[in-house]
């Protein structure tokens, strides 16, 4: 008995130490106002399966800047547009760090990678010789356009196979974007029947799963680590992840092999031929941080920007009338020539559609977690150094100060004197030194997508979804649906 006894009373004091550090160690601040919560589980308790819907319940009651307890892990959360422009853009050098994670950490003990790294001067090397690599090879230019619209070709041909029947164009879709992607950083373009790049396709898809839920488990409840649920958690997170990383090396080696000086086929080896420079932006680069870096630039591919184009063929199908308006500005401006990325601004419609989309559906709702690189004040509210901080964009996106009908999918908002005009709200991709660095290959994609099925076929959305309500996980994924596919006929 007297054993049980101790064991009880070394489990509260290490339970009240957790309690004390997480809560009295910002006791001098004059933080955010926002819900006490309960000692060591702080808000999780009153959390449901919407985190950002949660968060835009609390900025109601606390204001635009609020502070929540996650656990034992203190963070403030930004609900307005002002609030995420004033931390990420006027004050963005001091709001551009990355928080210590522990679900990344247990991944990547080194947070290498441009995605994970905080804000330093390796980051803007690292960020710097990326940018470099992508511009060597087109990234920005009509080479990107040709490798899109050889990868829509692919699928098309894809499509053509089950003309009439449903089709999960979605998945298509998604192995389109991926594979362009790859055609980017290693020069290689898979089949759609191609194994290695199906399972590398279907080992993300499993790792984000798992990933997303371990987030809760480590980062906001330490001591959960060593219990059996967590412990299998990140089981399942790691093996599907190493697999990635061997998909990963195993280019970088093939490129290191067959490399000639000199001479740069693309992305890889632009960044091989950078790191062995003298007065290299990459320092220390080994193989172990490309994977990383890698895996950083992949993960817009493989999931956020087929999500929201899985969005967007869902809104375009489930609204009446969106797609003949669309498909009637395609016969007026393209006709039957291939759609390409100057025919964008005279066709304000389709442009506003997309836009309204990226408002509507907030695929990222909550954003990639910054943290400040020292003390510093936000409106009048001190912020600790190393707190998380979110951007709620959900929130900026149907604020209805902003946008007067936030509910309401209507593309017309952004079209101004028959023009589509982009608005200072719409920020689907963050904003600031951190945005996604992808935003303008996706942005591509999607026009290049959508504009090149909807010119070539009929899409019939025979079983509506209930509820256009998203999964939340790491991107807010749409209700599952298939496609009924019709080839147009030619007038």
């Amino acid at each position: 008995m007297e054993i049980l006894y101790t064991a009880l009373a070394t489990i509260c004091v290490l339970l009240l130490g957790v309690l004390l550090d997480g809560r009295m160690k910002y006791w001098r601040y004059r933080l955010p106002p926002g819900p006490t919560g309960w000692p060591i589980l702080g808000c999780l308790p009153s959390l449901t399966e919407n985190l950002h819907l949660d968060m835009v319940k609390l900025g109601q009651e606390y204001g635009s800047v609020f502070s929540v307890y996650f656990g034992t892990r203190l963070s403030i959360v930004l609900n307005g547009i002002d609030a995420v422009r004033e931390a990420y853009v006027n004050k963005g050098l001091v709001f551009a760090g990355r928080p210590d994670e522990p679900h990344i950490i247990e991944l990547n003990p080194e947070r290498s990678g441009m995605l994970y790294m905080t804000y330093s001067e390796a980051w803007r090397g690292e960020k710097k010789a990326i940018v470099r690599a992508l511009k060597a090879f087109d990234y920005g230019s009509a080479s990107l356009e040709s490798k899109i619209l050889l990868q829509i070709d692919m699928m098309k041909e894809e499509i053509n196979l089950g003309l009439g029947k449903r089709q999960d164009i979605c998945k298509l879709a998604s192995f389109t974007m991926s594979n362009t992607m790859s055609s980017i950083l290693f020069g290689t373009e898979y089949k759609y029947n191609d194994e290695e790049f199906n399972n590398f396709l279907k080992n993300s898809a499993i790792f984000v799963y798992h990933h997303a839920r371990l987030m809760g488990d480590l980062n906001y409840l330490p001591f959960q680590r060593f219990l059996p649920k967590t412990i299998k958690r990140i089981a399942q997170c790691r093996k599907p992840y190493d697999k990635m990383m061997e998909f990963f090396l195993k280019h970088i080696n093939h490129h290191k092999a067959t490399k000639q000086d000199n001479i740069c086929r693309d992305f890889t080896d632009v960044i091989i031929e950078e790191a062995i420079k003298q007065n290299s932006a990459l320092p220390d680069w080994n193989d172990e941080k490309f994977c990383y870096t890698l895996d950083s630039l992949f993960v817009d591919a493989v999931d956020t920007s087929p999500v929201q184009f899985h969005w967007l063929l869902l809104y375009v199908h489930y609204f009446d009338n969106v797609a003949d308006r669309i498909h009637n500005e395609i016969e007026e401006v393209i006709g039957e020539r291939q759609p390409a990325l100057k025919d964008k601004d005279r066709m304000p419609y389709t442009e506003a559609v997309i836009f309204e989309t990226f408002r509507v559906s907030s695929v990222v709702p909550l954003a990639t977690t910054h943290c400040a690189m020292e003390d510093t004040k936000l409106f009048g509210y001190d912020i600790p150094e190393g707190v998380d901080v979110f951007a709620n964009l959900w929130n900026v996106h149907h604020d209805p100060d902003v946008w007067g009908d936030p509910d309401v999918f209507r593309p017309e908002r952004f079209i101004k004197d028959g023009k589509c005009v982009r608005h200072e709200a719409l920020i689907p991709f963050s904003m600031g030194r951190r945005a996604c660095i992808g935003e303008q290959l996706a942005k591509k994609q999607i026009f290049l997508l959508l504009t090149s099925l909807l010119q070539q076929y009929k899409f019939h959305l025979d079983d509506k979804p209930t509820s256009l309500k998203g999964e939340f996980s790491i991107a807010l994924v749409p209700p599952p649906f298939t496609l009924r596919v019709e080839q147009r006929l030619v007038e």
